[in-house]
């Protein structure tokens, strides 16, 4: 999911931000986001971030004295800002009591801080699910989340709460995240509408909407996010005739893509199609010449995407780990290294998903595969 300061950036909670004309915190602004479904490293998030960078990424505003050495209830691990505490008598959430303590001059290193994260760790702070839980993710289809009012655990909250709370705390395998998908999917998630659908959006073109000038990006993400417009709503319907011409375009058709998946084509493989011999490779090429939603384009790729692209096995069981290529080990009774067994995968063109793939990742990815520290050690830093 896509994060307005990056991975590895750091975000000023209290810092002000305007988003469609509305002032919110930086740590708002975020949540409201959430709901849109933005993919990091996507063209929305990179232009996401870009808007945002300055306001919410950059430091600590002016506009806050202070706010560099407030007070932090969760100094080294995830906020749940939307978990509900009691201040003072009163009920708040932690992101609303973060914002009460830095205007009450409550800063680090004092005494009072030091009771404020006593008394509200526990309510606010968590260690972070290494595979958070989706409260809207189906198969893999992400939808988007309802502001709708439900009864969760036998007390009535909203979805945005909920979603919080799983996306927070549960790892997708526990049975507490599938059950509750099951029971409130049909409550709390939505079909977006999506102006373009299987074709292309044009980011940053500008458009009139309802007298407002706004770029498709921000009528696609933000508008649909924030009325919560449905897919196939008459709603949805009118915008897309409104703006399909101006936010729309085709780009040309590749043989070896599957929705958001990009295969590897079998350039060699020679593929007879219609009585007409041709290398994969050549079909490929002759597919570039049509746009990738014409029925030309779509026939062919379903008439020859089995036989030309493949997804190879991948030697390590997650994409966030790094292969140590060159660590000597013992593969089918010889002397080899990670680097060779994956040679080896490549020139048997075995899929993901195959047998073999499994048995030989299941064999070799504890030697060979390490996970990636966040902050990793510079030798010459």
């Amino acid at each position: 999911e896509c994060s307005i300061c990056g991975s590895g950036g750091n975000l000023y909670w209290d810092n002000p931000t305007t988003f469609n004309g509305i002032s919110f915190a930086c740590g708002e602004l975020t949540w409201v986001l959430s709901g849109s479904r933005v993919e990091e490293g996507s063209e929305e998030c990179i232009q996401m971030q870009t808007t945002y960078y300055d306001d919410c990424c950059s430091g600590p505003s002016a506009l806050i004295p202070d706010a560099g050495n407030k007070c932090e209830i969760c100094p080294s691990v995830g906020k749940d800002w939307y978990a509900q505490v009691i201040h003072l008598g009163k009920p708040m959430t932690c992101l609303e009591l973060d914002s009460v303590l830095l205007q009450k001059g409550v800063f680090d290193v004092s005494a009072e801080c030091e009771q404020a994260v006593q008394d509200y760790s526990n309510q606010c702070c968590y260690t972070p699910p290494k595979k958070p839980c989706n409260l809207c993710q189906s198969g893999k289809q992400s939808y988007s989340v309802l502001d709708q009012t439900v009864t969760y655990n036998g007390a009535e909250t909203n979805c945005y709460g909920i979603y919080n709370y799983l996306w927070t705390r549960l790892e997708t395998e526990d049975d507490a995240c599938l059950a509750t998908q099951n029971d409130l999917q049909p409550q709390c998630c939505y079909s977006k509408c999506s102006i373009c659908q299987d074709y292309q959006l044009d980011q940053e073109k500008l458009v009139v909407h309802e007298g407002v000038t706004m770029a498709c990006s921000e009528l696609e993400n933000s508008f649909m996010g924030l009325n919560q417009i449905m897919q196939g709503s008459e709603q949805c319907a009118r915008i897309q005739q409104e703006h399909w011409n101006d936010c729309c375009y085709d780009i040309p058709c590749d043989l070896c893509v599957s929705g958001e998946s990009e295969y590897e084509l079998l350039v060699d493989q020679p593929m007879l199609y219609m009585g007409d011999g041709r290398t994969c490779g050549e079909w490929s090429v002759l597919l570039e010449g049509e746009l990738s939603q014409s029925d030309v384009c779509m026939a062919v790729k379903n008439d020859l995407f089995s036989n030309c692209c493949f997804k190879p096995c991948a030697l390590c069981k997650d994409a966030e780990h790094s292969i140590n290529w060159n660590l000597p080990l013992t593969y089918d009774g010889l002397a080899s290294t990670c680097l060779d067994v994956y040679l080896s995968l490549r020139s048997e063109r075995l899929q993901e998903g195959d047998d073999r793939c499994q048995s030989i990742r299941f064999t070799v990815s504890d030697e060979c595969c390490h996970k990636l520290p966040t902050n990793q050690c510079s030798l010459c830093q």
